[in-house]
């Protein structure tokens, strides 16, 4: 099973309905949930030169916009040695790992028995994230991820492959994972603290 169709096999899990967008340098294209595992191993060849981005949350329209379908997917991407490190020991194991180069930049994914949505999902990734000591701005239902198989080259000095680097299937609980992690902090907080007068 080649790379890509692993990373589809867990997209898929997402349900038939919807679309994943492959946004890549000269351009992108739509690829739907039904067809998701026959369509995306072919961009193999693309990857080389091209650098997809592919959308973990399967979208799909409501009118003149485009909504977030529930995710079956759980993620957290790190950028320190730290939370790699955390990310190494963490329990359960991530189902799917993908890694930028000889970094610390790992993109990890976990799949779920039932789906998430909306704040619930955020909600989830932010323990995740919070956890590890990994940026929280990944943590949205709007996250993008690079294909394995992909060559970054663009504003970079060296070119810098992206790979698979573990593929575990199976299905957790979103309990499973986040269920004994502490809340991560409201990022908003300080906007509804109460303001202290002068004296």
């Amino acid at each position: 099973m080649s790379d890509l169709s692993k990373v589809a096999s867990l997209l898929a899990l997402q349900g038939r309905e919807g679309f994943f967008e492959v946004n890549a340098i000269n351009g992108s294209t739509w690829l739907t949930a039904r067809n998701l595992r026959r369509c995306l191993p072919p961009l193999e060849s693309l990857t080389w030169e091209l650098e997809p981005q592919i959308n973990a949350v399967a979208l799909k329209r409501a009118g003149r916009y485009l909504e977030r379908l529930p995710s079956s997917l759980l993620w957290v991407r790190t950028e320190t040695g730290k939370s790699a490190s955390r990310l190494r020991t963490f329990h359960p194991r991530p189902h799917l790992v993908i890694r930028e180069g000889s970094t610390v930049r790992y993109v990890a994914f976990w799949a779920l028995e039932d789906p998430l949505s909306g704040e619930w999902l955020d909600r989830a990734n932010r323990r995740i994230a919070h956890h590890l000591a990994a940026p929280k701005k990944h943590c949205g239902d709007g996250f993008r991820f690079v294909l394995p198989g992909t060559i970054l080259r663009a504003d970079r000095a060296r070119p810098l492959p992206v790979e698979l680097v573990s593929y575990e299937p199976g299905l957790v609980t979103a309990r499973e994972v986040v269920g004994r992690l502490r809340e991560a902090p409201d990022p908003d907080a300080w906007r509804n603290a109460p303001v202290r007068e002068r004296v």
